[in-house]
């Protein structure tokens, strides 16, 4: 891997701040499309939609259609006996976008 030379990086401010609230408790980061930013919360276990002035557009959670998914997902990395369906357990990661899809 190279050198990011994080010597040379200029500080230009805080852009978004969110403390001590259900979204920022276990924010795994946020993501842009260009026009809309993204918030992941792993605490609150949804995704917020912000526009360039920071005015929430939208919250996403997730339906018992996916929560159901990862209770029955196979190959998932928690044992059945840790958690069962509706419980907060499923970790919701780091975000990104790639050619226009969320993917968490």
């Amino acid at each position: 891997m190279t050198d990011p030379q994080v010597a040379n990086w200029q500080y230009l401010g805080a852009t978004f701040k969110s403390e001590n609230n259900p979204d920022s408790r276990e924010a795994q980061g946020m993501t842009t499309d260009g026009s809309q930013w993204y918030l992941c919360s792993n605490g609150s276990k949804r995704i917020i939609v912000f526009d360039d002035g920071w005015n929430r557009l939208e919250t996403i959670s997730p339906t018992s259609t996916i929560w159901d998914a990862w209770w029955n997902d196979p190959n998932r990395s928690t044992p059945a006996d840790e958690w069962g369906p509706g419980q907060d357990n499923p970790h919701l990661g780091a975000l990104c976008i790639h050619e226009n899809v969320l993917y968490i």
